[in-house]
This record gives structure tokens, C-alpha cells and sequence, in this order.
């Protein structure tokens, strides 16, 4: 809010809650952000997709803009001309093919793909395990399943998230499980008969009454554990 001068409180809320959503949390081991899309949060220009040395001249959001679209307009005119040069190559394809009385011959066509990562022209016969786009080597990502496995961007990102909500929920169960543990030793069950501590609210009683009140467990209505601590016979 200081820095775009506004009174707005609401325009922070987004930025508490990204704040909230970095935050370690100690139920899913880690934060809600890595849990729902499998990747640490991106904050700032050192998280994307600019090189380093591009960063260090860029000191205004117009040198950032320039480029970005710099950038984009070289990636368009790559994609054109991967696109042109691929057009005569599935042209002449029927004309490679050539049939003879015996057996029919095929010759094998190197074409050139693109990254599916980095939208660059790429010769390599790497493809992502899952959704077969090809890829270059160091563009890929290795599973953390199996290690051989060489998976593109999106998929390994998508592996994280649904392993994220596997550990995510297993982490809260056992979360759950040592709360009950910890709930059950400190209100253990109190059988009929047993006398047991109950407080006194501060609005019900006087300046010389007594802070608690003692009772007996008649019958067990409502609660499967009490909530008041019982008294020990050698008190």
C-alpha cells in the first residue's frame, strides 16, 4: 500500500495470503503452494524464465517490458521459420518413398522437433515418458519414481502435485493421530463414581467462593472423554 500510495486495504490481501501460502506449514511438511502445484513459490525476476545476465541490466519495469517482448517476438519468428522449413520436407515425403517388384524400400528422414519446454529447435531423440513431447537433455526433468524416466516440464511439475497431496494428507492424519494421543493422556476416561475437578466461571461466583467445585461421574452423557481432571484418592 506505501508503495502504490493507496488506502486499500483490500488491495494487500492477496499479498498476505501468497505470504500465508509460502509459510512452512507443520501438519503437510511443507507449503501450501508446493503442496497444490508441485513447485516452490516464484517471487521475483531471479525465479523466471530470464537469463542471469539479462537480469543484472535491468533496473526499470520499461527495460523488463522490452524484454519480455523481445523475447516473445524472437520465439514467433522461430516457431515460423522451424514451420517453413518443415512444410516442403512433409511435401516430398511420398516422393522419398519408392516401391519396387520385390520389397519396398524406405529411407529414414531426419526431421528437426521442438522443445516443448523452451519452444527451441531441438535434433535430440529424447522425449518426456508421459505425454512423448520432445525435449532437450538438460530441459528435462528426472522422476522422482524412477530416476531413468526423463519427464518434460509440466509433466514433472504435475507428478509433484499429486505426490505433494499424497504426503499432504498422510502428514495430517498423522498429525490428527498424535493430537488424539496427546488428548488422551492428558483426559483420560472417567468411569462411574469418580471424583472429578469442575471449574467455576469467573461471572458465577464471589470474591471468598472456591475456584472449583468438586463432583462425582453419575452416568457418561455426551463426552467419550471428560473434560475435567479427576481427583486423585491420595489427595
Amino acid at each position: 500500500m506505501q508503495d502504490n500510495k493507496s488506502d486499500r486495504w483490500s488491495e494487500g490481501l492477496r499479498f498476505i495470503q501468497f505470504m500465508k501460502n509460502r509459510a512452512h506449514h507443520s501438519g503437510i511438511k511443507s507449503t501450501p503452494y508446493e503442496a497444490l502445484f508441485g513447485c516452490k513459490p516464484k517471487v521475483g525476476l531471479t525465479t523466471s524464465f530470464l537469463p542471469e545476465d539479462v537480469l543484472k541490466d535491468i533496473n526499470t519495469e520499461e527495460q523488463l517490458e522490452k524484454v519480455i517482448e523481445s523475447v516473445q517476438i524472437m520465439d514467433k519468428e522461430q516457431t515460423i521459420n522451424i514451420m517453413q522449413e518443415k512444410e516442403p520436407v512433409s511435401k516430398n515425403v511420398e516422393d522419398i518413398i519408392m516401391d519396387s517388384d520385390k520389397d519396398m524400400l524406405t529411407e529414414d528422414i531426419a526431421v528437426s522437433d521442438i522443445c516443448c519446454v523452451c519452444l527451441k529447435e531441438t535434433s535430440d531423440a529424447l522425449a518426456c515418458n508421459k505425454c512423448r513431447e520432445k525435449i532437450h537433455t538438460f530441459c528435462g526433468h528426472a522422476s522422482k519414481n524412477d530416476e531413468m524416466d526423463i519427464l518434460c516440464t509440466l509433466c514433472y511439475k504435475t507428478e509433484n502435485a499429486i505426490q505433494g497431496k499424497i504426503n499432504s494428507k498422510i502428514n495430517l492424519e498423522t498429525q490428527a493421530k498424535k493430537m488424539k494421543m496427546n488428548s488422551e493422556k492428558k483426559m483420560s476416561a472417567a468411569s462411574l463414581g469418580t471424583t472429578v475437578r469442575v471449574p467455576i466461571p469467573d461471572v458465577d461466583k464471589g470474591r471468598g467462593d472456591s475456584r472449583n467445585i468438586l463432583a462425582v461421574v453419575m452416568t457418561p452423557l455426551l463426552f467419550a472423554r471428560t473434560m475435567y481432571p479427576i481427583i486423585d484418592e491420595k489427595q
